[in-house]
């Protein structure tokens, strides 16, 4: 978006800058020529803005290089992982819950069930469940 606003800035500079070639005719008096000015150089102040703004938004090299680097060696730790020849799993669920019979104190009653999964390539699998 940052660039659409650059070349916007920079057409309408472009075009002040063709209007103020064209002969002056002799209605124009010097006002009017400090206004053309004055909004000249605010388009210039605004031009310069954007395209310092964009050169600090630009990475560099470096920073290229660096995000370069990560994403190979993540791929290479995602082949490693797709060619793993075992993988373990955890999963489970659990409840808790609390209970007041009447005339009695109320007391929490908690349960957690870990399921654990074992799998050898696509050749077998375990599946183990605790009950607490």
């Amino acid at each position: 978006m940052n660039l659409r606003k650059l070349k916007t800035a920079a057409w309408l500079l472009s075009t002040s800058l063709v209007l103020a070639a064209t002969p002056l005719s002799a209605a124009e008096d010097v006002a009017a020529l400090k206004a053309r000015v004055e909004k000249m150089e605010q388009e210039l102040a605004e031009v310069k803005a954007l395209l310092k703004q964009q050169v600090q938004n630009t990475a560099s090299k470096a920073e290229v290089q660096s995000l370069q680097q990560d994403v190979a060696k993540n791929k290479s730790q995602q082949l490693e992982l797709d060619q793993a020849e075992s993988v373990v799993h955890l999963a489970g669920y659990g409840q808790a819950g609390y209970i007041a019979p009447e005339g009695d104190s109320g007391s929490f009653k908690a349960t957690a069930n870990p399921i654990f999964h074992y799998q050898y390539r696509d050749l077998l699998l375990f599946e183990t469940e605790l009950e607490f």
